[in-house]
């Protein structure tokens, strides 16, 4: 099942232009739905660090695999690197507009980000903010400005930043788990 987060309209991503089509999000992966047609969006994040986590497993690979880690004793099921690449835990959990950019959340692994893909440059891709620490999920994207959750230590916060700044004022605190946060319309 998949959920909404924009509706884009004659908007350009990759070099196509698209009327009347919206991303959405299913089982943890981003999907364009254009002209009665679903596509899945790579993340440029996500396909550099399977490319970096498989060449570091094959370098490595000699040392876990084979006769002879079998008999010095190091063998490791699943060390090779088409079993270590498997094991890549990713997930996208929310999708945003700014400027005709597609905004999503990514969490690989233990790491979590907001990444912007850019319209215009083929894809290219930047980081808007991006932890080992805290786990950034729920956005929403109005006027140059961010509103966003940012979760650390069982907690939930809620934070504003200025889009192509670092600094994020936290407006919420204690013992809570907030989420989804969404501008007013009087915003």
């Amino acid at each position: 099942m998949g959920i909404a987060c924009d509706i884009m309209k004659k908007t350009t991503y990759g070099g196509h232009r698209m009327a009347n089509a919206f991303t959405y999000i299913a089982n943890g992966k981003m999907y364009l739905f254009e002209d009665g047609r679903d596509t899945e969006l790579n993340s440029r994040v996500l396909e550099d660090y399977i490319t970096k986590v498989k060449d570091a497993a094959k370098r490595n690979e000699w040392k876990y695999s084979g006769s002879g880690a079998a008999f010095t004793g190091t063998f490791q099921p699943g060390a090779d690197a088409e079993s270590r690449v498997a094991s890549v835990y990713s997930r996208i959990h929310c999708l945003g507009q700014a400027e005709g950019d597609l905004v999503y959340s990514l969490e690989i692994d233990r790491a979590c980000g907001i990444y912007r893909r850019f319209a215009e440059g083929d894809g290219k891709e930047g980081i808007v903010l991006s932890s080992c620490d805290a786990a950034y999920r729920d956005f929403d994207i109005q006027n140059g400005r961010m509103v966003l959750t940012s979760a650390f230590g069982g907690e939930s916060h809620i934070g504003v930043m200025n889009l192509g700044k670092t600094a994020m004022q936290v407006y919420t605190e204690g013992d809570t788990w907030d989420s989804n946060p969404v501008w007013s319309a009087a915003h």
